[in-house]
């Protein structure tokens, strides 16, 4: 950078108002170009930040060139994700609560209550769409496995899918199915185990699709159910279940 260029960006370093770069007008065009501004980095004490109105251009900042020698590059440019519209962002999340709260008795009864409910967030700027949710009672033959062991028993839903709009949080009520091996009781649906020692995990699974048909599927294990003891969490209540949490550019 020449000297009295660099020397002025130098004799800003300690400023803190925005300050206009005026430019000469272009060749071709009828009327001049707008002023672009820089502004102190608040991360950097010797970089600038171009910006035309409040769109970053581009950057000045002090660096090592060739042989330690000491240079001012100014790389601009428009970019990618300064407009509206440009960053789609997915974050949907899932309340976990007491969904599909299983409770086992000393006689190695299973009780489950019919009505259920979930709670969805949408933090992003993308509608989801939510489907295909239901539970399973998973048989534990292998510790470390968790949802992925072979043999299980259904807990199916009657839910419907939802539609999540940007920012909304949706309580979704279902009932649970009285299918094999559920029956009805008196305050929910039951089945009895008649292997007594036989240590069971209840998990939960659905899809989340984004409008580029882009599906994410959650299996999530929620409780162990041990002979002889209480239920045991597998998810922390205090924070929702990221589902989807990306960001990528798109020109909707």
């Amino acid at each position: 950078m020449p000297a009295p260029l660099a020397a002025s960006v130098a004799q800003s370093a300690d400023a803190t108002a925005s300050h206009p770069l005026k430019l000469p007008s272009a060749i071709g065009l009828n009327a001049p170009m707008p002023d672009l501004t820089r502004r102190p980095d608040p991360h950097r004490a010797d970089c600038w930040l171009v910006h035309y109105g409040d769109v970053r251009f581009g950057t000045i900042a002090h660096c090592l060139g060739p042989n330690a020698e000491s240079q001012w590059p100014w790389l601009c440019g428009f970019y990618p994700g300064s407009n509206p519209g440009e960053l789609q962002r997915d974050d949907v999340r899932f309340v976990a609560g007491h969904s599909l709260s299983v409770a086992r008795n000393e006689n190695d009864e299973f009780r489950i209550e019919e009505d259920q409910e979930f709670t969805f967030i949408n933090s992003g700027n993308r509608q989801a769409v939510v489907t295909e949710i239901y539970g399973t009672l998973v048989l534990v033959t292998d510790s470390k496995a968790q949802c992925a062991n072979r043999f299980a028993k259904n807990i199916i839903l009657n839910a419907n899918k939802i539609v999540l709009k940007p920012g909304e949080i949706q309580l979704l009520r279902a009932k649970v199915v009285k299918e094999y091996p559920w029956e009805k009781g008196k305050d929910g649906l039951y089945f009895r185990e008649t292997k007594t020692s036989q240590t069971y995990i209840v998990c939960i699974e659905f899809y989340v699709t984004t409008p580029d048909s882009s599906s994410v599927r959650l299996v999530q294990p929620l409780y162990e159910l041990a002979p002889g003891k209480s239920p045991v969490e597998l998810f922390n209540k205090d924070e929702p279940i990221k589902v989807v949490n990306r960001t990528r550019l798109g020109f909707d």
